[in-house]
């Protein structure tokens, strides 16, 4: 474009030149006809560039409205995955949540009075499977965290481990899976989009491979500092890519898998982390893998993920036993009557009831029937435990600062907020005896 108008340009000075000297000398008529259409030339070749321009323009404007509204799309493709999740582990923790407790108690039982081996044994292994599928939940929960990433940033080896367990199934047919993960700051990126980017590049390396050679591939995932960067590094023996493939990997609708995506999984996630402040990086070599390297900026030096070998915490790990006050009665609310009897059952050591609804606590509260604490489900029809708590309060009813809460996953702004903001015990379901006790325990001593 820049030499079409230069061109232009030396035309029609050329051009004006030699009028000045025609008109001083007057004669070369020839030569004028001559510049006068090199002129000609020029103009039109400008007026086409110009045109073509125009044209590039126009399709680049296009094609950054079809990326933001294909990214849009995916977006809202994936909240409404979230909120699914979310309805879906509600449904599968209420009825874990009593099949966890009784397995509990009858174990416990085992224990105490002795019993059939082979019944301890089976129970046992039951309980193992109870928690497979509670740990599968909890995976699947991570997708639903559309409204929870604040400021904090993310726990960078908690998400790969998250991320690992998703795609658990789609990788041990493919490849051996190895981790190496070092002591690392938070960065600076919500859980939920890191975790969408670490499927999506786990994904891809597993379609690399082919099905039932694991044991000839792996799929190696780092998290390590690099300089002032945290990099989270995802390594595989797959197919690898040529040069022109790899030059256009992070472009929107590009795929190499035909009617098995659309092209958007890893240009969504180069976005998402640049909007992070960092950027995903690629390596690959036809016939010897592929490695991509997200780079993210540390949210605080302060806080670090423990490394190998030292141990993380586990949403719902088993409390230290704390020591029960007295004799209590409490009242139990929750509308899953299986639910609230496991937990009338749990808690023998007192006096507890249970009701289905809300407002049945309450009216039997106001009425003047006394208890020293509650135990209530968070999210119930017609009135939530957070209602009942907030009538509780404005009655300045001293029950209001003696409730435990009970949640299958708090998957409205609303629930969120008030998990994050109140000082009550929150025990998800499915609970552990240990956790539930210890929390009754701090309410009735007044923690």
């Amino acid at each position: 474009m820049h030499r079409v108008e230069a061109v232009s340009a030396v035309a029609f000075a050329a051009l004006a030149a030699f009028e000045a000297a025609e008109a001083a000398s007057g004669g070369a008529g020839a030569l004028h006809a001559l510049l006068s259409g090199a002129a000609a030339l020029a103009s039109g070749a400008l007026a086409t560039a110009s045109l073509h321009r125009e044209e590039r323009l126009a399709q680049a404007v296009v094609s950054e409205r079809k990326e933001t509204e294909a990214r849009l799309a995916a977006s809202e493709r994936l909240a409404s995955v979230g909120r699914l999740a979310a309805g879906v582990a509600h449904e599968i923790n209420n009825p874990l949540s009593w099949v966890m407790s009784n397995l509990d108690q009858a174990l416990d039982r085992q224990r105490r009075e002795g019993g059939d081996r082979l019944v301890a044994e089976l129970l046992g292994e039951a309980k193992q499977g109870a928690e497979r599928v509670r740990d599968i939940v909890r995976d699947l929960r991570g997708f639903a965290r559309a409204g929870e990433e604040g400021d904090g940033g993310s726990d960078a080896v908690a998400v790969v481990r998250d991320s690992l367990a998703m795609v658990r199934n789609e990788l041990r047919h493919r490849a051996r899976v190895e981790t190496a993960f070092a002591a690392v700051p938070r960065v600076t990126i919500a859980p939920r989009q890191l975790g969408q980017v670490l499927v999506n590049l786990l994904v891809n390396a597993a379609h690399s491979i082919r099905e039932g050679e694991a044991a000839a591939n792996r799929i190696r995932v780092d998290v390590r500092r690099d300089g002032d960067a945290v990099l989270i590094e995802v390594r595989d023996t797959g197919c690898g890519m040529a040069p022109e493939v790899l030059a256009r990997v992070f472009e929107p609708f590009f795929t190499t898998t035909g009617r098995e995506g659309m092209g958007l999984g890893l240009a969504l996630s180069q976005t998402m982390v640049q909007e992070a402040g960092g950027r995903i990086e690629a390596e690959s070599r036809p016939g010897e893998g592929s490695t991509f390297r997200v780079r993210l900026r540390p949210a605080s030096e302060a806080e670090a993920t423990p490394a190998d070998g030292v141990a993380v915490p586990v949403p719902g790990a088993a409390a230290t036993p704390v020591p029960v006050p007295g004799r209590a009665r409490l009242l139990v609310v929750d509308d899953e009557p299986l639910v609230g009897r496991a937990v009338v059952r749990a808690l023998r050591e007192h006096d507890a009831e249970w009701v289905s609804e809300a407002r049945e606590a309450l009216a039997r509260i106001r009425a003047g029937v006394r208890y020293d604490a509650l135990i209530c489900d968070l999210m119930m029809p017609e009135m939530t435990g957070m209602e009942l708590a907030q009538r509780l309060a404005d009655d300045h009813h001293e029950l209001s600062r003696r409730i435990v809460f009970l949640t299958g996953g708090a998957f409205t702004d609303r629930a969120r907020e008030f998990v994050a903001l109140t000082r009550a015990p929150v025990i998800e379901k499915p609970f552990e005896l240990q956790r539930l006790r210890a929390g009754v325990a701090a309410v009735l001593r007044g923690a």
